[in-house]
């Protein structure tokens, strides 16, 4: 029979054992790396991820801290890391997204703290086949960037992103061309084409048919309008994700009037087309949704309807959607 103070030190004995096999149960939370910023990530699963992607294991004294931050064209990523008390420096980058932002941020320091594997000795290394050299990445100290001022993007990636080719689909109303009839509207197409900082656009418009009549006793008239127009112009714009243009041109249209005027049984029918040839301005904000321009623009145009004819102002008020290639 066992004695009831065997039975405490048995009860230890077993207590410790759970324990020191329990411990290496439970995560450890992620103490080496510090996560801040806009993003919705966890340090710790950023931690996890970053052990998976290291060749080797992680050192013990590796420390990293990782700040994401919002900027005007998408998410700066700030990576800080040291290994045995020695800071590895400062890396800066720029990604689209969160989900770019967190796994620029995973491969960054899975690079800097792969612990390199040691020298072989001259004995072993002239036995063994020469193995191909892996390229480490070196991580210098820089001065850290002041907090109070976002680095600006480079001029070639804010033109590529505001002023790629584009093909895109217009609708609007406009008055003016038209004489005579109620705002006319119209559709259309657009292209795009960038040239260095300036961009080059040209449009091709139909208006819809609008059409008047007139009844008395004895006779009736109808008047039936519509219009096409070519338009080439050359634009200058400032911004990014919202880019407003002002943009000069001209553009060539013809009128065409169809009259119809019906006499008892008699019918009368007449067709005019008119040349139209205007000077045009036009401002435009476009957008950006992923692939996808959306474009609001109001134009003035001076025009002349042929020789003799006075000049006349009309206004466009035009909307669209275009798509980058």
């Amino acid at each position: 029979m066992i004695a009831p103070d065997r039975y405490a030190v048995l009860a230890t004995l077993l207590a410790l054992a759970l324990t020191a096999v329990a411990k290496p149960l439970v995560a450890e939370p992620a103490r080496w790396l510090v996560l801040e910023g806009v993003c919705p990530a966890r340090a710790l699963d950023v931690a996890r991820r970053v052990d998976r992607e290291l060749i080797g294991s992680r050192p013990a004294s590796a420390r990293a801290h990782v700040s994401i931050a919002g900027t005007h064209t998408g998410y700066r990523v700030s990576v800080r890391a040291a290994r045995a008390g020695k800071a590895l420096g400062l890396k800066q980058l720029v990604a689209a997204s969160c989900d770019e932002a967190v796994e620029a941020a995973v491969l960054v320091l899975a690079i800097a703290l792969t612990e390199p594997e040691p020298e072989p000795e001259p004995e072993a290394a002239a036995a063994s086949p020469r193995a191909p050299q892996q390229e480490l990445v070196s991580f210098a100290p820089v001065p850290a960037p002041a907090p109070e001022r976002d680095p600006a993007a480079p001029a070639g990636d804010e033109r590529r992103a505001a002023q790629g080719r584009r093909l895109g689909m217009l609708f609007g109303v406009e008055t003016g061309t038209l004489r005579g009839a109620p705002p006319s509207p119209y559709l259309g197409a657009s292209l795009a084409l960038p040239i260095e900082a300036w961009e080059l656009w040209s449009a091709l418009r139909y208006g819809l048919p609008a059409e008047e009549a007139a009844v008395e006793t004895a006779t009736s008239e109808r008047t039936r309008r519509d219009f096409g127009a070519l338009e080439l112009s050359v634009c200058r714009g400032i911004g990014a994700a919202w880019r407003l243009s002002v943009c000069a041109g001209g553009e060539f249209g013809v009128v065409r009037v169809e009259h119809t005027r019906q006499e008892g049984d008699a019918e009368i029918e007449t067709d005019e087309d008119q040349a139209r040839v205007a000077a045009v301005g036009t401002t435009r904000l476009t957008g950006r949704a992923g692939i996808l321009r959306p474009e609001l623009q109001f134009s003035a145009a001076a025009a002349s309807l042929g020789p003799g004819a006075a000049p006349s102002l009309s206004l466009r008020l035009g909307a669209g959607v275009a798509v980058e290639f």
